[in-house]
Protein backbone atom coordinates (compact mmCIF):
# COMPACT_ATOMS: atom_id res chain seq x y z
CA UNK A 1 0.00 0.00 0.00
CA UNK A 2 1.28 3.68 -0.62
CA UNK A 3 1.33 6.38 1.79
CA UNK A 4 -2.25 8.22 1.47
CA UNK A 5 -1.81 10.19 4.57
CA UNK A 6 -0.33 13.54 4.07
CA UNK A 7 1.38 15.23 7.19
CA UNK A 8 -1.21 17.51 7.29
CA UNK A 9 -3.55 15.19 7.24
CA UNK A 10 -1.49 13.03 10.48
CA UNK A 11 -1.39 16.22 12.11
CA UNK A 12 -5.36 16.75 11.66
CA UNK A 13 -5.55 13.18 12.94
CA UNK A 14 -3.30 13.55 15.82
CA UNK A 15 -5.00 16.44 17.18
CA UNK A 16 -7.87 14.18 17.05
CA UNK A 17 -6.55 12.12 18.97
CA UNK A 18 -5.26 14.51 21.98
CA UNK A 19 -8.38 15.80 21.93
CA UNK A 20 -9.92 11.92 22.49
CA UNK A 21 -7.30 11.21 25.59
CA UNK A 22 -7.99 14.66 27.19
CA UNK A 23 -12.04 13.80 27.04
CA UNK A 24 -11.98 10.46 27.99
CA UNK A 25 -9.61 11.83 31.25
CA UNK A 26 -12.01 14.29 31.82
CA UNK A 27 -15.71 13.10 31.07
CA UNK A 28 -17.64 10.46 32.58
CA UNK A 29 -21.03 10.68 30.99
CA UNK A 30 -21.28 7.70 28.47
CA UNK A 31 -23.59 9.45 25.75
CA UNK A 32 -21.00 12.77 26.02
CA UNK A 33 -17.93 10.26 25.46
CA UNK A 34 -19.65 8.48 22.68
CA UNK A 35 -21.05 11.65 21.21
CA UNK A 36 -17.03 13.02 21.04
CA UNK A 37 -15.23 9.71 20.16
CA UNK A 38 -18.09 9.84 17.02
CA UNK A 39 -16.92 13.06 16.24
CA UNK A 40 -13.52 12.34 16.12
CA UNK A 41 -14.20 9.74 13.85
CA UNK A 42 -16.59 11.64 11.16
CA UNK A 43 -14.06 14.40 11.34
CA UNK A 44 -11.47 12.31 10.11
CA UNK A 45 -13.32 10.13 7.70
CA UNK A 46 -14.78 13.79 6.38
CA UNK A 47 -10.70 14.63 6.17
CA UNK A 48 -10.58 11.53 3.48
CA UNK A 49 -13.43 11.80 1.68
CA UNK A 50 -12.06 9.55 -1.42
CA UNK A 51 -10.22 6.25 -0.27
CA UNK A 52 -9.42 2.79 -1.99
CA UNK A 53 -11.33 -0.04 -0.01
CA UNK A 54 -8.08 -1.32 1.55
CA UNK A 55 -7.62 2.00 2.94
CA UNK A 56 -10.77 2.23 4.40
CA UNK A 57 -10.30 -0.89 5.86
CA UNK A 58 -7.69 0.13 7.79
CA UNK A 59 -9.41 3.52 8.53
CA UNK A 60 -12.25 1.68 10.02
CA UNK A 61 -10.46 0.36 12.56
CA UNK A 62 -10.80 3.89 14.45
CA UNK A 63 -14.76 3.29 13.95
CA UNK A 64 -14.31 -0.18 15.27
CA UNK A 65 -12.51 0.51 18.64
CA UNK A 66 -14.70 3.46 19.17
CA UNK A 67 -18.04 2.19 19.16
Amino acid sequence: MEPFIKPFHYNFIRGQVDLLTQQLTTVHDADVLEAVIYSAAQKIFDLLPVLTAEQEELLMHIRVHTT
